[in-house]
């Protein structure tokens, strides 16, 4: 028990920073607090400490609290020194109104993970949070030798910082990675790291649902060795009230690669990557850099910014943002390769006041380009007499600049000031057989160059190729009704011109046919059925299907008996389409009876049979038929019940059964049956098994065959296979390797689904094609790193199999070789 404004220290050593004698523990700290009697604010501590003034620990320090109520709570404090592990951990059950930190001035040699919460609600928020402040004085600037994991499980907060130092020199050091992790709740401003150097690498995960309603920074100040991912979520939706600033890196340097995803809020502003102030030297990233930005409103917003450089490739994917003035790059370098796409977005806008005069927005400013530029605009449009401009300002270097926009409305286009930049436009346009656009609402959407022009002028210069049948260009638009359609685009390339300057742009018309009408009569092969277009879309040629599925068949009829001389035959009908197909019934065997009856057949000293004279036939079990190997665990059940070729496929019907060697015949009751297929679902779920051999008559695998068999990781084919079916691995994650044979000419749907350890494949076959591999067949194969996933191909089908594997899901990090 304690009394109300009491102390609580667990470990204390001497005041001062710098004291004549520091006191050492040599052995482990292990606190569990855990008590009821400190319920009531009457009964609550004003200050509780794990470890404080001028202590060494030569061990471990483990502090675990719940149920605690106290003003403030810290678990190392001035000068303490662990050189093993320390873990801290605050249950939610606990009290904390005024200040909740992990390390102060202190550091961990070892690892170091702190688990901390806020308050109640936002009456009762925790003023504020720190996981690491600092650093010990005797530690050569070392926060945490290892790796420091700081984790927010949630209620509320007013600032939030999970590593800080307060200034740029001497920044404290973690030599292992960093992880940040806040899971849910509420803070007023959120700071997460800041001035630290990182050896390793840095991981932030703002959860989805967290609501940051202030400042939002992520890290600004100090180095990271390798790389940095970073997924920040924001749940604030208040759109009168903007947020403050935003900045997801800042002031940084970051040798490795850079991943961010930055998902909600309504902020002032927006700097994504952010280099430094000027009087600073800039800052860069060494490695690869891919920005996400996507359900944003803010005032200002720019994605690189203010000396930033990036040595290596750059992508910039924008999705539904709302912002007054936007910018892609400004006074920056990209020194390699960038990818922008901007899509579902409008840009001149304040969501916020309404009364925000817009500037003109950029995709670069002031910007060194390397070897050149590709940005797709998708579905995006300028408001309030807002420009749209490629590049603005003298960048001291050249680049070229390939400009795509599909489907945006910009109410004046302009490609800069005074700039070297070599520019591209291409423009895509849809449109369909028969619909009409007018000359108020023409098909073009991008008007203009310059803030001069308001449309394509008269004095345009068709360059090359022609408008598609039944457009006009006439007053700068072009509109219409198509009467021929280009499924696979038509260019038609423009020289726009005003008195300062002249750009080539071209503009790609996809005219795309009228909708189907589809026979009510059902058309088929020997397969599927189908029904077919009319062909009054207008395109003589037209392919298209309706509701094409594989036939369904009855149980058959026999429409001619079976003789000891002639085969039978039997019918069978789609319900569907009335397809028929057939099926032979095998001659009867001829029985010792049936010799007796026939006498011209019984020739005197006849020795066939038996040693007592009989001639038995022995004929094979009915199709359909189940026959059951108990020592083998095995189900078969007939397929073909020829006498001259009687086959079975195969189902496993034991559970406990680990590894498992599919035979390529059986013999039951004197008749030997191949065995060519895997029933449907033979193996599903078979929590067990580990190794399965087929055997060399196999010539299917059903579908759902081995699907939900988590611990298998071999599987030898025989080379008779031709067909995978649907589903026939799907969520096989242990599998790792796979060899499809040369005879496979059809792999189903997800038929390696979420393999995802799938780390080699080798594919024989030549047959392949977009036609007979399912959609999804390879989807989230080898997810568990793709980087190591390796397909070998034919040597003539590494190009064909890269798009096809790729179209059926395979990633495009795979690498496909011969």
């Amino acid at each position: 028990d304690a009394v109300a404004e009491s102390n609580f220290f667990v470990v204390q050593g001497l005041d001062g920073d710098q004291p004549d004698k520091i006191y050492t523990i040599k052995g482990n700290i292990d606190v569990d607090w855990n008590t009821d009697s400190l319920a009531d604010a009457g009964d609550a501590l004003t200050n509780f400490c794990g470890v404080k003034n001028n202590v060494d620990v030569e061990g471990t320090v483990d502090l675990y609290m719940n149920n605690i109520h106290t003003a403030t709570l810290t678990g190392l404090r001035n000068n303490v020194k662990v050189t093993g592990d320390y873990v801290q951990k605050c249950e939610p059950t606990s009290l904390v109104p005024e200040g909740h930190w992990g390390m102060e001035d202190s550091t961990v040699l070892g690892d170091a993970s702190i688990t901390l919460h806020g308050g109640e609600n936002l009456d009762h928020k925790l003023s504020s949070l720190y996981g690491i402040h600092g650093y010990c004085n005797r530690s050569d600037v070392i926060a945490v030798g290892g790796k420091a994991t700081i984790i927010y499980t949630g209620g509320y907060v007013g600032n939030l910082y999970a590593i800080h130092a307060n200034g740029p020199q001497n920044n404290p050091l973690v030599r292992g990675d960093v992880v940040v992790d806040v899971q849910s709740g509420y803070a007023d401003y959120l700071d997460l790291v800041r001035n630290m150097n990182i050896n390793g690498s840095l991981s932030v995960d703002v959860r989805e649902g967290f609501e940051v309603n202030g400042g939002y920074s992520c890290f600004a100040g100090g180095h990271v060795e390798k790389n940095v991912i970073m997924d920040l979520h924001n749940a604030y939706e208040n759109t009168e009230v903007a947020q403050d600033d935003f900045s997801a890196l800042r002031d940084m340097n970051v040798a490795g690669d850079v991943t961010i995803v930055v998902d909600g809020g309504n902020y002032d502003e927006v700097r994504a990557i952010y280099g430094s102030e000027s009087s600073v030297p800039s800052r860069y990233i060494g490695g690869k850099l891919d920005l996400t930005v996507k359900n944003v409103d803010a005032r200002l917003m720019r994605m690189v910014y203010y000396g930033a450089i990036v040595r290596d490739d750059v992508k910039i994917a924008v999705d539904n943002i709302t912002t007054g003035e936007f910018v892609g790059v400004l006074d920056s370098e990209i020194t390699e390769n960038f990818e922008m796409t901007i899509k579902n977005s409008t840009l001149g806008y304040d969501n916020i006041t309404d009364t925000y005069s817009a500037n003109n927005s950029y995709l670069f400013g002031r910007t060194l380009l390397g070897k050149g530029a590709k940005v797709d605009i998708n579905n995006t449009a300028t408001t309030n007499e807002c420009g749209f401009g490629v590049a603005f300002g003298e960048p001291e270097g050249s680049g070229e600049v390939d400009l795509i926009c599909r489907n945006v409305q910009f109410e004046n286009v302009s490609h800069g000031v005074a700039t070297p930049i070599d520019l591209s436009y291409k423009i895509y346009v849809d449109a369909k057989v028969g619909e009409t656009s007018t000359k108020d609402k023409p098909l073009t959407k991008v008007f203009g160059l310059g803030r001069t022009l308001s449309y394509l002028p008269n004095s345009t210069v068709i360059a090359d190729g022609a408008l598609p049948e039944g457009l006009v260009f006439e007053d700068g638009k072009i509109y219409g009704t198509p009467t021929k359609a280009y499924p696979n685009g038509v260019n038609v390339d423009f020289v726009v011109a005003n008195d300062n300057d002249s750009v080539p742009m071209t503009i790609c018309f996809n005219v795309a046919k009228k909708d189907c009408e589809f026979d009510a009569k059902w058309s088929s092969d020997e397969k599927y059925h189908w029904q077919a277009c009319t062909h009054t879309c207008g395109d003589e040629n037209c392919d298209a299907t309706k509701d094409k599925a594989e036939h369904t068949w009855d149980d058959g009829v026999v429409t001619k008996e079976a003789t000891t001389t002639e085969k039978g035959t039997k019918t069978y009908t789609c319900p569907v389409c009335k397809a028929t197909k057939t099926e032979d019934i095998p001659v009867k065997e001829t029985t010792q009876e049936d010799k007796k009856d026939d006498a011209v057949e019984d020739t005197p000293g006849d020795t066939s049979g038996d040693s007592a004279g009989n001639n038995e036939t022995i004929v094979p079990a009915n199709k359909g038929d189940v026959l059951k190997d108990n020592d083998k665990n095995a189900i078969y059940t007939v397929t073909n019940s020829s006498a001259s070729s009687p086959e079975v496929s195969y189902k496993l019907d034991n559970k406990k059964v680990k590894k498992v060697v599919i035979p390529k015949t059986i013999t039951v009751d004197g008749v030997t049956y191949k065995v060519t297929s895997v029933q449907s679902g033979a193996f599903k779920n078979h929590k067990n098994l580990k190794e399965v051999t087929i055997g060399t008559n196999v010539k299917s695998i059903g579908k759902n065959a081995f699907s939900g068999c988590k611990k298998l990781t071999t599987v030898k084919m025989g080379k008779n296979v031709t067909s995978i079916g649907e589903n026939a691995f799907y969520n096989c994650i242990a599998l790792k390797k796979i060899e499809i044979p040369a005879k496979v000419n059809k792999i189903g749907t997800k038929a390696f689904y979420n393999c995802k350890k799938l780390t080699n494949i080798t594919i024989k076959t030549t047959k392949l094609t977009t036609k007979n591999v399912g959609k999804k067949a390879f989807t989230k194969a080898g997810s568990n790193n793709y980087k190591k996933l390796i397909v070998k191909v034919p040597k003539n089908k590494v190009t064909a199999y890269k798009k096809m594997l790729e179209k059926s899901g395979l990633s495009d990090k795979a690498k496909v070789t011969k």
